[in-house]
């Protein structure tokens, strides 16, 4: 999640103009995320009728989902209600409601000091689990692995602690920007990813592996794509397929956990290991399949009803 809170901030911010208001921002940012979570908030509690999870639907569980505001709520079945990975778009509220403001204060910072205003916000970042470990409780256990779920609320899905990421992505995009990148390659950044990635998985379970290993190097990640896109470097990510992939990503989220949840359902858990393989590979071209169903039908022309057009970024 820490890639896609940084890539939010970072996207946003590249893409702002100086004559755009706070709430023709507001206004683009619901009408592209509201009606797609709507349909698949739908969707998933019809699914769960169908196939009898009526455990699933309760109103503790579902209205905070509905109004985008689960997770404020340190409960794991309120987060996670219903499969739909929309806790994040929780977190996204938060960072639009303060986007105008935040920008405005980012864009004050002497272009010298961007570089030390963003070490400093990722400095802080693994201040959250020091805090969660001495401040929260140790119970409840969470039910996947050995960590309170006060410290998985904390850590992972608190939307004013994910908004330290956001607030990274929104100073990388200046730092690219103000040409203030110090032409980190892409080659790298992706090492120092794999790099985050093992530490994540030798710290696993552990409240300082959900973020901490891996923030900066996604943050150099994205600021090297970035910076090799505006100087016009080639990278696979300017493909035709990547581009349209990058069109239904934000649908693809919000169904993958859908199918995964009620097609094992359907299907059952006790597969060999070819099958089970198999199986994956359908549910993936189904989630794809929706996921362009979805944006085709639903998010596009939404947007273009309104007549809410996506900025283009002044570079």
């Amino acid at each position: 999640m820490s890639f896609f809170f940084v890539l939010s901030g970072f996207v946003l911010t590249w893409s702002a103009r100086p004559d755009d208001s706070a709430w023709r921002f507001w206004l683009r940012r619901l009408v592209k995320i509201y009606p797609n979570h709507l349909v698949v908030w739908i969707s998933a509690i019809v699914l769960a009728l169908i196939l009898g999870a009526n455990g699933e639907i309760t109103v503790g569980k579902t209205v905070p989902s509905l109004f985008l505001v689960h997770a404020w709520v340190p409960d794991v079945e309120v987060i996670n209600a219903l499969s739909v990975p929309s806790w994040s778009l929780s977190c996204e509220v938060l960072f639009y409601l303060c986007f105008p403001l935040l920008l405005r204060l980012v864009n004050r910072i002497d272009v010298r000091r961007l570089w030390l205003a963003a070490g400093g916000v990722a400095l802080l970042i693994p201040l959250i689990p020091a805090l969660s470990e001495v401040f929260l409780p140790r119970e409840p256990k969470m039910p996947w692995f050995p960590m309170s779920v006060w410290d998985y609320w904390a850590v992972y899905t608190f939307p004013c602690v994910r908004l330290l990421e956001f607030a990274l992505g929104v100073l990388l995009a200046r730092i690219v920007v103000t040409n203030r990148w110090i032409d980190i390659p892409v080659v790298p950044a992706v090492g120092a990813l794999v790099v985050g990635c093992v530490v994540q998985w030798m710290m696993v379970p552990s409240s300082w592996a959900m973020v901490v290993p891996t923030v900066i190097p996604l943050a150099l990640v994205i600021g090297a794509f970035a910076a090799a896109d505006a100087r016009g470097r080639v990278t696979f990510l300017c493909g035709r397929p990547m581009t349209w992939l990058g069109r239904i990503s934000f649908a693809m989220y919000l169904i993958h956990l859908v199918v995964l949840h009620f097609g094992g359902m359907i299907v059952g858990k006790a597969w060999s290991t070819p099958a089970a393989l198999a199986l994956q590979v359908l549910f993936l071209a189904i989630t794809v399949g929706l996921s362009w169903l979805l944006y085709s039908t639903v998010e596009k022309p939404m947007v273009l009803r309104l007549g809410v057009r996506e900025l283009t970024p002044r570079v």
